[in-house]
């Protein structure tokens, strides 16, 4: 009695329900007052992460063609085992396992990425690592893709005459 205002706690509880931002209106009212409403925004948590232990990797194999993906969950009930969908963007470039399986405890588990050789002179290439699963926000991870081809020519002389010209052909 006899205050302007009052404050007061507003819990939130986590669903461990993917369902993106969900908003809330608090009321309030008084007698004698006028009543009054606000519109609370609820940011959800589930989410999934995908981080990549390198920047790029070779596509020909050797030391050099693969990296460690990490499929991390980001929630607050980890008892169950969490299947994970991965995905490349480009096959043709780094493949990864169809699947992984976080275990029920966990929060994390790690996937290996392979360089694929595809015999064409491209450059490097980004290809996108995603991970999906039930209940949880895509994410995904850029990795680029060193390529290994080059470019060979061949001389029909070791040298020519300064004054040889374009139109004389080889020697």
């Amino acid at each position: 009695a006899g205050q302007r205002s009052v404050s007061f706690a507003i819990g939130v509880f986590d669903d461990s329900v993917d369902d993106d931002t969900q908003t809330v209106t608090i009321s309030a009212s008084a007698a004698g007052s006028t009543s009054s409403q606000i519109v609370l925004s609820v940011t959800d948590d589930e989410l999934l992460t995908v981080t990549i232990d390198r920047a790029a990797i070779d596509e020909a194999p050797g030391s050099n063609s693969t990296a460690v993906g990490t499929v991390t969950r980001h929630n607050s009930n980890i008892s169950e085992p969490l299947g994970v969908l991965l995905i490349s963007s480009d096959t043709t470039e780094a493949t990864v396992p169809g699947f992984v399986v976080i275990p029920g405890n966990a929060t994390s588990a790690t996937f290996v990425i392979t360089g694929v050789n595809d015999s064409f002179l491209d450059g490097t290439q980004t290809t996108v690592i995603s991970a999906e699963a039930v209940g949880y926000s895509t994410n995904s991870a850029r990795l680029n893709v060193t390529d290994v081809e080059t470019v060979s020519f061949t001389l029909a002389a070791s040298s020519y005459p300064e004054n040889y010209g374009v139109s004389n052909g080889p020697p």
